[in-house]
């Protein structure tokens, strides 16, 4: 047991953690989504790339998955 308490491994941070707080989020799209690909803007002002039915500017779309560690999956909201 004492071993146990000072032996935990935490996992390290990686990108992908960030882009998993996103799912469920609704955002509004940045630049349209055309031929699938587009971009939106986050909470925090970041802009991400996104994977999903074209849409223009200003609708808004809700983050479903992870393509990569730098792609949102999303669908219109």
């Amino acid at each position: 047991m004492f071993f146990s308490l000072f032996n935990k491994k935490e996992t390290p941070y990686t990108p992908n953690q960030r882009a998993t707080n996103y799912i469920g989020c609704t955002f509004l799209v940045e630049e349209e989504i055309e031929s699938g690909i587009g971009k939106i803007k986050t909470s925090d002002n970041s802009l991400w790339d996104v994977k999903g039915a074209n849409c223009p500017v200003g609708t808004h779309v809700k983050v479903v998955g992870l393509i990569d560690n730098s792609t949102l999956e999303v669908k219109i909201a």
